[in-house]
C-alpha cells in the first residue's frame, strides 16, 4: 500500500490552508488527498471520494513526495504565442467598441493598421478572456 509519509505539523497546516483558500479545486482536492494519504486512507478511497482514476492520485502523492507543495500544481502549459501584442489587444477593443455589432469590422481594421491577419474567432477569443464581449 503506498501512502503518503506523515506530515509534519507545517505541512498540515500550509495543505489546509490551501484546501480552504485555493480558488481552484483541482489543486484544493490534490492537497486534501494528502492528508487523507497521511492518515492512512487508501489511493483506491481518495480515488472513489474524489471520482478520479487511482493512478491520479497516486501521481499526486509521488510528485508531494517528490517535490513537495509544488508538485501539486500544474506545470506550465506551452502554447501557440499570441497574434496580437498587448497594445493591438488594446486597440482590438477599442475597434469593437466603436462598432460593437461587427467583429469582422474589427479585423478589417486590425488587419489594415497592423498588417496582421487575424479571425474572427480569435477577436472573440480575445474579447471573451478580457470579458470584454
Amino acid at each position: 500500500m503506498k501512502y503518503s509519509k506523515t506530515l509534519s505539523d507545517v505541512e498540515i497546516c500550509t495543505l489546509e490552508e490551501l484546501v480552504k483558500n485555493h480558488s481552484e479545486y483541482r489543486y484544493r482536492t490534490r492537497a486534501h488527498s494528502i492528508i487523507l494519504s497521511s492518515r492512512g486512507f487508501k489511493i483506491n478511497d481518495i480515488a472513489n471520494i474524489y471520482q478520479v482514476d487511482r493512478d491520479s492520485v497516486s501521481v499526486w502523492i509521488d510528485d508531494w513526495e517528490k517535490y513537495g507543495l509544488i508538485g501539486l500544481f500544474d506545470e506550465v502549459k506551452s502554447g501557440r504565442p499570441t497574434k496580437l501584442t498587448k497594445e493591438e489587444q488594446q486597440k482590438a477593443i477599442e475597434y469593437i467598441q466603436e462598432e460593437p455589432r461587427s467583429v469582422k469590422y474589427t479585423v478589417a481594421k486590425l488587419e489594415e493598421e497592423y498588417g496582421k491577419k487575424v479571425s474572427t474567432k480569435t477577436v472573440k477569443r480575445l474579447l471573451k478572456q478580457l470579458n470584454a464581449y
